[in-house]
């Protein structure tokens, strides 16, 4: 058993699964951790569990949120898109984790991590608060009633609503963006300044090229109209 620090302490253990199959994929004595979800249900889907680095460092990933598609290929086999709208970002694995560099009216998180899982359209870490004051203001409490609170891995944190008039990505530029700032102390490693989430993630097409160490997106439908393409 080992601990680390991910929305509060967890404790992990390390398994290993004799056999894992995802879709056609079969991948056998695999290295897992375990650790104590705190997840609730989703609708009628229970979360199991997560598809981490390891795996995802074999493959190129699509995940093509307007048809709720994943495919992958192996890794070799992977092609950047051809749409012209697509952008690519440099990603720094920082412990299995993509890192790219995004500006929050005019603010830089050089170490913003990728989490189709994170909710909303981002989450703040005090990495990126503490060096950035004025912290980012809230939105009108009125409009949201009283602070969020979270699950993750680690168990239960507490979030306030923060509002970005400008969210630059690559060479797109979201306006009046709301997203969270974490208000739990130690509830994420000091090391990275938030995650960008499943709520601005979903404009896109994401490919995720983890060998090569690049991200593409690719606006659909609703990132198009959402960027004035």
């Amino acid at each position: 058993e080992h601990s680390n620090v991910i929305a509060g302490r967890t404790t992990y253990a390390r398994a290993i699964v004799p056999e894992m199959r995802a879709g056609p994929l079969v991948m056998r004595d695999v290295a897992v951790n375990v650790v104590p979800l705190g997840w609730k249900e989703v609708g009628h889907v229970r979360v199991a569990g997560l598809l981490g680095f390891d795996f995802l460092a074999q493959l190129g990933v699509t995940i093509d949120y307007e048809n709720r598609r994943v495919t992958v290929v192996p890794s070799g086999a992977y092609t950047a898109p051809a749409d012209p709208h697509t952008i690519v970002l440099d990603a720094r694995i920082g412990r299995g984790i993509p890192l790219v560099t995004a500006s929050l009216d005019g603010a830089v998180a050089e170490r913003i991590g990728i989490d189709t899982g994170g909710v909303g359209a981002f989450l703040l870490f005090d990495y990126f608060t503490r060096r950035n004051p004025p912290p980012l203001p809230n939105v009108d409490s009125l409009a949201f009633g009283a602070d969020p609170n979270f699950a993750g891995v680690g168990g239960g944190f507490a979030a306030s609503p923060a509002f970005v008039s400008r969210f630059q990505l690559g060479g797109f530029t979201f306006h009046d963006v709301t997203g969270y700032r974490v208000l739990s102390e130690q509830s994420f490693s000091q090391d990275s300044d938030g995650v960008i989430g499943e709520g601005l993630l979903r404009n896109f097409t994401l490919g995720l090229d983890y060998a090569n160490e690049r991200i593409y997106l690719t606006p659909n439908a609703d990132g198009r109209k959402a960027l004035g393409l």
